[in-house]
């Protein structure tokens, strides 16, 4: 079936001898390991943005005689942190 010339007779789970060989396919690829991905050194850490904050919303709407928005709010924090100079810290 799709160009496949040979078939291969299908196997039940009990009689597999692991997960990886129970339908035929080749072994599991070989996982390399982390050095080896990047030569001995670490990756480079992307440098973080100094701005810090959240904008957080709720709403309620009241469907009693008259129907209108009985709560709204917003609220929001924005922060920064980082230094001008090894003295001079904000």
């Amino acid at each position: 079936m799709f160009g496949a010339s040979e078939s291969r007779p299908l196997r039940l789970a009990a009689d597999a001898p692991s997960r990886d060989e129970l339908f035929g396919d080749d072994a599991a690829p070989k996982r390399e390991s982390r050095d080896a991905l990047f030569d001995g050194k670490p990756p480079d850490v992307a440098q973080r943005s100094p701005w810090r904050g959240f904008v957080r919303g709720e709403l309620a709407y009241t469907y009693a005689e008259p129907e209108h928005w009985s709560k709204m709010l917003v609220r929001s924090e924005l922060d920064a942190q980082g230094a001008l100079t090894p003295d001079i810290k904000y």
